[in-house]
């Protein structure tokens, strides 16, 4: 039995593989959808309260720069930099070396038949 095996492409293997332009404006209609979904639960449920009001309002702010955060990260790691705070970091140098080139990987992971190269040949049912 053949085994198949995925193959991935850079941008799969990304946190956010979308480019700048797209980022921004994902993060742009991520906030005016959220202000409209929450000045609509305002009026009709009167939710969120004035008390809690601004706590919904910091919320919806972070959800909508969550694309250029991801983005960010992104190139954090194919930079191979660190993130540090406080006693805690984190170090992605192991990480860019652990990848192999792009032209290699497609030949490795991606023959024609998406089949292992050292997998046998398979037999033919027609005689």
């Amino acid at each position: 039995m053949p085994t198949h095996r995925s193959t991935a492409s850079d941008s799969d293997l990304k946190f956010w593989p979308y480019k700048p332009r797209l980022t921004l404006a994902a993060t742009a209609s991520a906030l005016v959808g959220l202000l409209l979904a929450v000045a609509i639960l305002r009026a009709f449920a009167k939710w969120p309260s004035e008390h809690s009001e601004t706590v919904v309002l910091i919320g919806v702010l972070l959800l909508s720069l969550l694309p250029i955060a991801l983005a960010v990260l992104d190139v954090i790691i194919d930079r191979g930099g660190t993130i540090e705070y406080g006693k805690v970091k984190i170090d992605f140098r192991g990480a860019r070396k652990r990848r192999l080139p792009a032209l290699r990987s497609r030949q490795i992971l991606g023959s024609k038949d998406n089949r292992s190269p050292t997998a046998r040949p398979r037999k033919s049912s027609i005689r």
